[in-house]
């Protein structure tokens, strides 16, 4: 018998002796390398207590281990405070067999206390002879931001169109410049003048008395207080009288 004949049948025999708790090793193993190697953050809990994670899990959350990331008394702290709720439930649901999402959109807590949005996926698995569930995540934060800024431009260009007729102005805030649509002059009675403007010679025709209920609500918008920017103030025309303007507009943080 040559040396690779015996050798064969060596790692042969091996195989066959293989109990199942040395299978069981080794899917173990085998899971282990692939979720390891996976670019998508993998968290395995039970009662909100960390069992498993991966790297790609501490990364994107911002933790520098995995065993920093374990360490984290509860998966709900991962989470806004606001999204417990939401949480408790699905895994109420999930763990009783009830109908649930199995994939959804939602914020994850980063380290360093800014939120950011993933596409989340559960599911319940056997860990370690008892049920335990599996979180996997993807950072779909720029996704989610520019479906925002198409639907921001939207909405711009469907409020430009709506008061189109009566007339537009836009300002630029890094600039401090002001575009007055050819409409709005003519609204005002006066001829066309630059259509880009400072601010303050625009503020200067709103009547005194009206400016910081002006300046409040533009502020309030912009804090993201209120949806829209909206306000009825007086602006002065062309023989030094003031008429009424309702103004409704949209910020665009891009």
């Amino acid at each position: 018998m040559n040396e690779i004949t015996a050798r064969a049948r060596i790692l042969d025999s091996t195989v066959r002796r293989q109990t199942p708790d040395s299978t069981a090793s080794l899917e173990s193993s085998c899971f282990r390398s692939m979720v390891e190697a996976s670019l998508q953050g993998i968290i395995v809990h039970r009662a909100w207590r960390i069992l498993f994670a991966n790297r790609a899990a501490a990364l994107t959350l911002g933790y520098a281990t995995v065993a920093e990331l374990m360490s984290v008394a509860s998966v709900l702290d991962l989470f806004p405070e606001e999204e417990h709720g939401r949480m408790e439930r699905y895994r109420a649901a999930r763990m009783g067999g009830e109908p649930v999402p199995e994939r959804y959109q939602i914020r994850l807590l980063h380290k360093n206390g800014s939120t950011f949005w993933v596409e989340l996926m559960a599911n319940v698995l056997d860990w370690q002879g008892e049920r335990a569930l599996q979180s996997t995540f993807v950072d779909i934060s720029e996704s989610v931001r520019a479906q925002q800024l198409l639907q921001e431009s939207e909405e711009r260009y469907s409020l430009a169109m709506d008061g189109a007729n009566e007339g537009v102005w836009d300002w630029h805030i890094e600039s401090d410049s002001l575009f007055v649509s050819a409409n709005l002059w003519r609204y005002l009675g006066m001829p066309v003048l630059d259509e880009t403007m400072g601010r303050a010679a625009w503020v200067e025709r709103i009547h005194p008395d009206d400016r910081q209920h002006m300046r409040a609500s533009l502020l309030a918008h912009l804090r993201g207080e209120q949806e829209y920017f909206h306000c009825e103030h007086r602006v002065r025309v062309k023989d030094d009288s003031y008429r009424w303007f309702h103004v409704h507009g949209l910020a665009s943080r891009h």
